[in-house]
């Protein structure tokens, strides 16, 4: 869900604007899933004074020793 809409304006004044108003991005739920490791969450992405993002959320992670050990295979 995007709250607030982003102005039509050059981009980062748009970005701005936007931060300005309240504007944030709320994902009400993300599954990500890649062989045996799951990630299940939601969150909400917002920007900071200098336009970088802020994401605040909860998520419950599992099977991460199948991703430990394909990052190990990978070097």
């Amino acid at each position: 869900t995007l709250v607030e809409r982003v102005p039509n304006l050059p981009p980062a004044a748009a970005l701005e604007a936007w931060r300005g108003a309240g504007g944030t991005i709320d994902v009400e739920r993300l599954r990500l899933v890649w062989g045996d490791a799951r990630i299940d969450g939601a969150f909400t992405l917002a920007l900071d004074a200098a336009l970088q993002p802020i994401l605040a959320g909860t998520a419950q992670l599992s099977g991460l020793d199948a991703v430990a050990d394909a990052l190990v295979r990978a070097g």
